[in-house]
């Protein structure tokens, strides 16, 4: 399906997935700048507890979440990753 919108490949990955990859670290990486750095975090002093909390917790639901889905559909005799192969997701 990503070939047929003009999807190119960049060492061996889809270049859509690469770009996800690279977006994901530099996304990483500005979090934590914000955590270390105290002139950045120091603006949101009242509130940066909460919404570090906040963040970790959306965080964390979301993963749990997805381990969650796979341990019920393994029982169930479900392979999502063979679902995503058979109709292309939209």
């Amino acid at each position: 399906m990503w070939r047929s919108g003009g999807g190119r490949r960049v060492l061996g990955l889809p270049a859509v997935t690469l770009a996800g990859a690279v977006g994901a670290v530099l996304m990483i990486a500005l979090l934590v700048m914000l955590v270390a750095n105290e002139t950045l975090n120091g603006v949101y002093g009242p509130t940066r507890a909460i919404s570090l909390y906040a963040t970790g917790g959306v965080l964390l639901a979301g993963l749990l979440w997805y381990v969650g889905a796979k341990i019920v559909n393994r029982r169930r005799g479900i392979d999502l990753a063979l679902a995503f192969k058979e109709i292309p997701p939209e």
